[in-house]
């Protein structure tokens, strides 16, 4: 007869095991996937702890390594998190001493009421390049240099990836009819 508590236990320990000797991997995760985000690193932590355990749990052996399994939840529960998180971004009004020129500032369309939640959507449909362009852009108000600082590009490169991803928006007739039916509202 199998004992259901004792296989339970033993499961439990094995994956404190793994977490306690993966946990580098959330760490390099962070660092290399989601280095963009202003989330605090310890909340992205604990999410990524959860994505291992969660790897951990869902890990077919049939399908391919361990780790490889982990490493997919963990990225898989920071982007939840922070699509989260970012579903309802806080915008600053913008110190009107220190603003750049009209080509260097974004328009501040993202202060609107409700148009946040429509940017965060649209945000998320692109790859990270572009998301974290625009998010930078329209969502936190920054200039193209201080973006390109930020990403460690030239400003030229942030203009280039920023004309990119609202032609890639444009093109989307769905989202652009999604767009209207909100604008009619």
């Amino acid at each position: 007869m199998v004992d259901h508590d004792a296989e339970l236990k033993a499961h439990i320990q094995r994956r404190k095991e793994f977490i306690a000797a993966n946990i580098g991997l959330v760490d390099v995760a962070i660092r290399k996937y989601f280095s963009w985000s202003e989330e605090p690193y310890e909340d992205m932590l604990q999410e990524g702890i959860k994505g291992l355990a969660r790897g951990f749990d869902k890990h077919d052996p049939s399908r391919g390594g361990l780790t490889t399994c982990a490493v997919w939840y963990i990225r898989g529960s920071i982007s939840g998190y922070l699509r989260k998180r970012i579903a309802k971004p806080t915008i600053t009004n913008w110190d009107m001493a220190r603003v750049d020129t009209e080509s260097e500032r974004p328009p501040a369309f993202g202060q609107y009421d409700g148009v946040q939640e429509l940017i965060a959507k649209l945000l998320w449909t692109l790859p990270d390049p572009m998301g974290q362009v625009l998010s930078m852009r329209f969502l936190r108000g920054m200039t193209l240099q201080k973006a390109g600082d930020e990403l460690g590009v030239t400003k030229e490169r942030v203009r280039q990836i920023q004309i990119a991803a609202l032609k890639r928006l444009r093109q989307d007739e769905q989202l652009m009819q999604q767009i209207a039916v909100y604008l009619e509202n």
